[in-house]
C-alpha cells in the first residue's frame, strides 16, 4: 500500500511538471530601443520612437509616471512616456513572445537597414571585408554563435553585410535575458 502511494505521488508530480509550459521572456521596449540605437545609431531614433517606445502593449516595459507630470500639468515626454495613459504603469518589466512582436521586429529591422548609414554605423570597428573573422565579430554584437557553414551561406549573397545584419537584427537571441 505504501509503495502504491509513493508511486502515485511520484507520477502526479511528474504529470504536473509535464503540464507546466515555460514561456520565453523578452527584454522590454527600453532595452530594445537602447540596443538598436547603440547598434545602428541615432538616425533610426524616429523608427524606434514610433515602432517600439510607443508600443508598450507589444514590447512591455512600464512607463515612468513621474515623467509626465510637471507643475500640475499633464505632459507626455518625448522619450519613454506613458503614450497611452497611466495604465501603462502596470506593464510587465519583461515582454512575451507574440506574432505581433515578431512581425514588428521584422518591420523595424527592414526600416532600420533601409535608413542610410545605419549598416555602416553597425559595422564601426569591424573591417568591412566579408570574412569569417569579421562575421564572427559582428555576430557577437547580437549575442549569436556562428560557424563556417552559416558564414558560407551568407557569403553567396550579393550584399552579404546587409543580409547578415537583417537576419541578426531579427534574431530573438539578443532580445532575451
Amino acid at each position: 500500500m505504501y509503495k502504491l502511494l509513493v508511486l502515485a505521488l511520484f507520477f502526479s508530480v511528474f504529470i504536473a511538471r509535464a503540464s507546466v509550459v515555460k514561456e520565453d521572456s523578452f527584454y522590454n521596449k527600453y532595452y530594445l530601443s537602447s540596443f538598436l540605437l547603440e547598434t545602428y545609431g541615432e538616425k533610426i531614433s524616429t523608427i524606434i520612437q514610433e515602432k517600439i517606445i510607443k508600443r508598450g502593449d507589444v514590447f512591455s516595459g512600464a512607463c515612468d509616471p513621474y515623467s509626465i507630470i510637471k507643475k500640475g500639468k499633464r505632459l507626455y515626454r518625448k522619450n519613454y512616456g506613458c503614450f497611452k495613459g497611466f495604465h501603462e504603469m502596470n506593464k510587465s518589466p519583461l515582454g512575451k513572445k507574440s506574432a505581433i512582436r515578431t512581425l514588428l521586429i521584422n518591420e523595424i529591422c527592414s526600416e532600420i537597414l533601409a535608413t542610410k548609414g545605419s549598416l555602416e554605423y553597425s559595422l564601426r570597428g569591424i573591417d568591412k571585408r566579408f570574412n569569417f573573422v569579421n562575421f564572427s565579430q559582428y555576430s557577437e554584437i547580437f549575442n549569436l554563435k556562428v560557424d563556417k557553414a552559416i558564414f558560407n551561406e551568407f557569403k553567396k549573397e550579393k550584399a552579404p553585410w546587409a543580409v547578415v545584419s537583417k537576419v541578426f537584427c531579427r534574431s530573438e537571441k539578443w532580445q532575451k535575458p
